[in-house]
């Protein structure tokens, strides 16, 4: 069995709770076998804001965060969020973690992301107009890794999505081993 050297995080549904909105439109667009448009994001990003729906983070996934990042394992974040919403989440220095918990971070391709004034230096920030699941998605994280010695099937994915952990299993990665 190889050796974890990373682990990589999906946000919505793992860091944070996943909410009701987001798993409506992920049975709705099951049934109808139909991909989120980019644009769904968006509008969510910005009603959350406007709303001040702040967002519950999963204590469990930040605790593992936390114990990962303490015991010197590199940890990533992958996810369709936008890097300015991701922004607003990580100012709040009550959540337990911030962009300094990550060695990696890749985000959806967004214009709200201009309105993002200073990212930390020790994290890779890579910006995406692929949506998951896609193949795709994984390329930016490949690079990352073949750049810090790291072999695909040393980074463990943890995701909600049972078609982006097929697709991490097609891409090499590790996945858990629970039944999704």
């Amino acid at each position: 069995m190889p050796q974890i050297k990373m682990v990589v995080f999906d946000f919505d549904g793992v860091i944070v709770k996943c909410r009701r909105g987001e798993k409506l439109w992920r049975w709705f667009a099951e049934k109808l076998k139909i991909k989120t448009p980019k644009v769904f994001f968006f509008l969510q990003e910005i009603i959350e804001v406007w709303l001040d729906n702040k967002l519950e983070p999963v204590k469990e996934a930040v605790e593992a965060i936390k114990k990962l990042r303490q015991n010197g394992y590199d940890v990533g974040l992958l996810t369709d969020r936008s890097l300015w919403s991701l922004d607003i989440f990580f100012s709040d220095n009550n959540k337990g973690i911030n962009f300094n918990s990550f060695a990696f971070v890749q985000t959806r391709k967004s214009s709200l992301n201009r309105l993002v004034k200073q990212l930390p230096l020790n994290t890779v920030f890579l910006v995406s107009g692929k949506t998951k699941p896609n193949f795709q998605m994984f390329q930016g994280l490949k690079r990352f890794a073949a750049e810090n010695n790291i072999e695909a099937q040393e980074i463990l994915i943890i995701d909600d999505l049972p078609q982006v952990i097929e697709l991490a299993k097609t891409n090499g990665f590790l996945v858990p081993r629970a039944e999704y």
